[in-house]
């Protein structure tokens, strides 16, 4: 049938074949993750038979215009691929850093001995807000844990001098004044002369 994909499949292997007439110059696009480009496609061929899309060496979308059939060859890239106020400009939606490579467009007729070209190439970078996020996840560690999890401290208390085993960051040092051990219960608590020096876990 001459709209299967099998039959517009075989048609490009065919122009492989026996070459393309000229092409303007590559033209350079430029896209985010997430974001959506489009590529430009403006056409003097008054009567089209065919449109065919490719991407890199993969065929991505062909076009009938006469019979208005768009056929995606992928179906991952069904809800991605639109053809903007009808026009055969190619629009490209929810960009991976894999979309990068090189795009191509054929437009068959039967007025040209061989089908007109157009080349692409796409370059799909982070954003700069993505690329803050996934820095800041990168580095910010997971010092407060909520899940249950049993943590163990290691608090070190040490007369006149402090021996540093956690990280300083983590950690408070404060002086504070410990009462003396109280030899009857029920007596009145009595302070030292001479302050200690503790390590307390920040535990945030």
């Amino acid at each position: 049938m001459a709209g299967s994909p099998t039959c517009l499949t075989l048609i490009y292997i065919l122009w492989q074949l026996t070459g393309s007439a000229a092409s303007g110059p590559m033209k350079e696009l430029v896209g985010s993750v997430g974001g959506a480009v489009t590529f430009p496609l403006k056409s003097k061929v008054k009567q089209i038979d065919s449109i065919v899309w490719t991407f890199n060496t993969t065929l991505l979308v062909t076009i009938q215009p006469e019979g208005g059939t768009i056929i995606v060859t992928q179906n991952r890239n069904k809800e991605r691929v639109d053809f903007p106020d009808g026009g055969y400009s190619l629009k490209l939606s929810k960009l991976k850093k894999n979309d990068s490579g090189i795009y191509n467009v054929e437009i068959y007729s039967s007025s040209l001995q061989h089908p007109s070209t157009q080349k692409y190439v796409l370059h799909v970078y982070e954003s700069i807000e993505e690329k803050k996020r996934a820095d800041i996840g990168r580095e910010t560690p997971n010092i407060c844990p909520h899940s249950g999890e049993n943590t163990e401290y290691d608090t070190i208390p040490h007369t006149n001098r402090t021996i540093l085993k956690e990280d300083p960051a983590n950690t408070v040092y404060s002086t504070v004044e410990i009462p003396k051990k109280m030899e009857n219960p029920h007596s009145l608590l009595t302070m030292p002369d001479t302050p200690r020096l503790f390590a307390y876990e920040n535990v945030i």
